[in-house]
């Protein structure tokens, strides 16, 4: 059962940060060169990679220090206290009561807080964060030998007559363990190194599964964008640079990814920006701003998104021979081996396949 791997800080908004997402977030050439040497890293060692589930609801759960049980979804963190299960439930639905989502998603926190409050130690003090993997209205099923499992896009498989198969076959709740914290609404907190005392007869809780491979990248293809870094330079950094009145351009090139991304339409990417920055809600002062720049920088969105384009390309053939390796747990999207990608421990970089993964109940 103890599957699990020092895991990295979460952090409010982008903990991890997609690998490609480092040519403009770390200011063009540095992230770029970053991300390369990553991948040339990892083409040697891949035994800081681990699975990243798909699980959610993501909630935090633990006792205080007077032994008071506190469980709450990741936007209440820190923010609300709750006295009994159906509290954190109907506080959720609340929100926006006319979300029918909210309701299942509700009645999920109101059932995970009977169970684990029932299961967490009376003499264990702290916080947990995870992902919920089952529960008791999308529970692990065992079918044709398999217990399987997953409220998201990603189905996880397990061999029923494997030890971890009887344990999740028996219990009614899983959840993905990450961090623990110390107090009730702590921004850092500390590695999670094992999960022994959370484990119970109605709880299996999984920490990050390490996955071993030996990777066969093309180091031509690896060098090829590092002279495609030198000749766009110049350009991208000058572009990506923060100034007065542009002290976020990094963060309107995400949105514009992340709509891409989520919309599918990951081809194109250079021609599309500008199109897509005119139907945006950013600012015409800004808009104007960033026309300066790309006709002072003529080449940055070519070369921001060329660089963009080949490192994921290179990630992407990366997670493809991740996929393919033996693991304790089987992880499927409609059919296809494979599931929501990986993490990077060292780099918190995310190896994710964007063109197969979208979130789902995206608070």
């Amino acid at each position: 059962m103890d599957l699990i791997v020092e895991q990295s800080d979460r952090r409010a908004g982008r903990e991890y940060q997609h690998l490609e997402d480092f040519v403009y977030t770390q200011g063009g050439s540095p992230g770029a060169r970053q991300a390369v040497e990553i991948l040339r890293r990892l083409n040697k060692n891949t035994s800081t990679i681990t699975v990243k589930f798909d699980g959610h609801p993501n909630i935090y759960w633990g006792r205080d220090s007077n032994g008071k049980f506190q469980l709450t979804p990741k936007s209440g963190w820190g923010k609300m206290l709750f006295s009994t299960a159906q509290e954190v439930g109907d506080w959720f639905v609340a929100k926006s009561p006319d979300d029918e989502w909210r309701h299942a998603y509700g009645q999920v926190l109101t059932d995970a807080w009977n169970i684990l409050e029932q299961n967490t130690p009376e003499d264990f003090t702290g916080f947990l964060y995870g992902d919920l993997l089952w529960y008791p209205t999308k529970p692990a099923r065992n079918i044709s030998g398999q217990m399987k499992f997953g409220p998201g896009k990603v189905q996880y498989s397990v061999d029923s007559s494997t030890s971890l198969g009887g344990i999740i076959r028996n219990s009614k709740l899983g959840v993905a363990v990450h961090q623990q914290y110390a107090r009730y609404g702590d921004t850092d907190g500390k590695l999670i190194t094992g999960t022994a005392e959370l484990n119970t007869n109605e709880v299996v809780a999984l920490g990050q599964i390490p996955v071993v491979i030996n990777p066969k990248l093309d180091e031509r293809s690896l060098n090829q964008i590092d002279n495609l870094i030198d000749e766009y330079a110049t350009d991208m950094n000058g572009f990506l640079t923060i100034r007065k009145g542009m002290s976020d351009i990094a963060a309107i090139v995400y949105r514009y990814v992340n709509y891409r991304s989520k919309t599918q339409q990951l081809e194109n990417l250079a021609s599309g920006f500008l199109p897509w920055l005119k139907t945006s809600n950013v600012s015409a002062g800004k808009q104007s701003k960033i026309l300066d720049l790309v006709n002072l920088y003529p080449d940055a969105i070519t070369g921001i998104f060329t660089i963009f384009t080949a490192v994921m390309t290179m990630k992407n053939q990366l997670i493809n021979q991740l996929d393919s390796s033996p693991k304790p747990i089987d992880s499927q999207v409609n059919g296809q081996p494979g599931g929501e990608g990986y993490i990077d421990q060292q780099s918190k970089a995310k190896l994710v396949p964007r063109h197969r993964w979208r979130p789902v109940w995206d608070e």
